[in-house]
């Protein structure tokens, strides 16, 4: 099977006039942070790596 991403769920918006520190890990590499890069629909910018060399995304959920 080969997953793919086809826009079938996305996340609400949040209401704040404050930015948000919403983070995920995702597989490290260049490969997962292209592929980030070109399905985003929030704006969404690297963060660094935790301990054990997942890489971490902050997520901008506020609404526009």
């Amino acid at each position: 099977m080969r997953p793919q991403a086809d826009n079938n769920w996305r996340l609400a918006p949040i209401a704040a006039d404050a930015p948000l520190d919403i983070r995920f890990e995702t597989a490290p590499g260049e490969k997962a942070d292209a592929f980030i890069r070109s399905h985003t629909q929030y704006p969404m910018q690297p963060a660094g790596s935790d301990t054990i060399g997942f890489a971490i995304w902050k997520m901008d959920l506020r609404q526009k």
